[in-house]
């Protein structure tokens, strides 16, 4: 009888015991520091955290350039970067500008495809070019350049 209490007790306190899984962290959360490369154009990266996000290229020197903007600053002294949306798979950023008597504004919508592996980025229309355009890339667990 006693082999069959501790038994069940072990199986209870597995059974409640955490589990590591990530199913409710958000996209920031989860993917917290993860280097993302572009398909389309290796020179092209991006890497999202909790207080920021970068950007780099890597010029025609070898030499790389990065711009981190925190949420809710300023992108190159014209466009505000803030955060739409922040859900498990799926990250909207939203980029405003005040461009003399302009005001701009567009989200990029951000998902995680391929469990976890890559990212899809839907630029909309307008954003870098007139049609809508969707560029997909590459998780990278180190720093694409330095």
């Amino acid at each position: 009888m006693k082999k069959i209490l501790f038994l069940f007790s072990t199986l209870f306190l597995i059974s409640c015991s955490s589990d590591d899984d990530d199913s409710n962290q958000n996209f920031l959360e989860k993917y917290n520091g993860v280097y993302w490369a572009s398909n389309d154009n290796d020179d092209f990266w991006l890497q999202f955290n909790l207080a920021n996000f970068v950007q780099c290229d890597n010029d025609d020197n070898e030499s790389c350039y990065c711009d981190l903007v925190s949420w809710g600053g300023s992108f190159e002294n014209v466009a505000t970067v803030s955060i739409k949306q922040n859900e498990v798979e799926k990250l909207i950023i939203n980029f405003s500008a005040q461009i003399e008597d302009i005001t701009l504004s567009y989200d990029l919508n951000i998902k995680a495809i391929n469990d976890g592996n890559g990212i899809e980025v839907l630029y909309p229309a307008g954003f870098e070019d007139v049609n809508e355009s969707t560029e997909t890339f590459t998780r990278y667990n180190s720093q694409p350049c330095n």
